[in-house]
């Protein structure tokens, strides 16, 4: 293949990836990294993947080369707050996530995940803000409620908590 084309296939692991076929996904991006070992789209697939698989060190290594790569690339930074998150370092992966929100400061499911990382830090306060600008850019996303009701409930705030149980429910 010419580089063109394994550059086109790096993205077409990312659109496999986003259709939801992961394994798919992960093959062609493995190809890809095989003759162009520095491809940002293969490489987030293939950070993502392992990610899954719980295989860190393989995830950080290939988040880490998106990110060198393309240093606003906004899942690269996402991947590396995943790869945080999972070894406990709620420090780097709150700034990993604010660094991927940055680019893109509306998406919902990155700042449900901010707030996961917050709440694991045990800061519930600013879970429960983070969680609430989850639910201002999307008040249908039914985990930003979820995510705010457990904070609610961590302050004894039960009736509010209550309430945002509630919300989710009507909107399926």
């Amino acid at each position: 293949k010419a580089p063109d084309d394994i550059g086109m296939s790096g993205y077409l692991s990312v659109l496999q990836m986003d259709k939801g076929d992961m394994n798919a996904a992960h093959q062609l991006a493995a190809e890809v990294l095989e003759k162009e070992p520095d491809n940002p789209d293969a490489a987030l697939v293939e950070s993502l993947w392992h990610i899954e698989q719980q295989e860190i060190d393989l995830a950080q290594q290939h988040a880490e080369a998106v990110v060198r790569t393309e240093p606003d690339n906004p899942r690269g930074w996402f991947a590396k707050g995943l790869v945080h998150m999972y070894r406990q370092e709620h420090a780097e992966a709150i700034t990993a996530i604010e660094t991927a929100l940055r680019q893109t400061p509306n998406h919902v499911g990155t700042i449900v995940t901010l707030g996961w990382a917050r709440f694991a830090a045990r800061d519930v306060l600013g879970a429960e803000r983070t969680f609430r600008q989850a639910v201002t850019a999307d008040g249908t996303f039914a985990e930003a409620h979820g995510g705010l009701a457990v904070m609610l409930i961590f302050q004894k705030r039960l009736d509010e908590a209550r309430r945002e149980t509630q919300i989710p429910q009507g909107l399926g």
